[in-house]
């Protein structure tokens, strides 16, 4: 096989390794910097932490992806399952703050009762 000027032929193992094994056939993908998770990892991942937004745990967990050499499922589902942790782990943003103002209303009006 004649190879021209400074192109160089890749098996198909050194292409699989370049790219890691994140090329969707497992339900994982990982292209671009960008992680997608479908399939049975997507349902393992909802199972073990419900109410997760998916979506955001893979925007996540792409830029950590980007430092493994040659990522593979595993590597990735170690990814997610870190960042989906995080993420349940969290309140949302304005949830907590409406929780204390509705307790500290209940609160006044007790602190009003008494005193009249």
């Amino acid at each position: 096989m004649a190879i021209k000027g400074e192109t160089k032929a890749k098996s198909a193992r050194a292409t699989q390794r370049s790219r890691g094994t994140l090329d969707g056939s497992a339900g994982v993908e990982f292209a671009g910097g960008k992680l997608t998770v479908t399939g049975e990892p997507a349902a393992l991942l909802q199972t073990e932490y419900p109410g997760i937004d998916l979506r955001a745990v893979c925007d996540r967990a792409g830029p950590d992806m980007a430092r493994f050499n040659y990522p593979n499922v595993d590597d990735a589902m170690t990814v997610l399952r870190k960042w989906a942790r995080i993420a349940s782990e969290s309140k949302p943003p304005g949830k907590s703050t409406s929780t204390v103002t509705d307790e500290m209303r209940r609160i006044q009006a007790i602190v009003g009762a008494n005193r009249s």
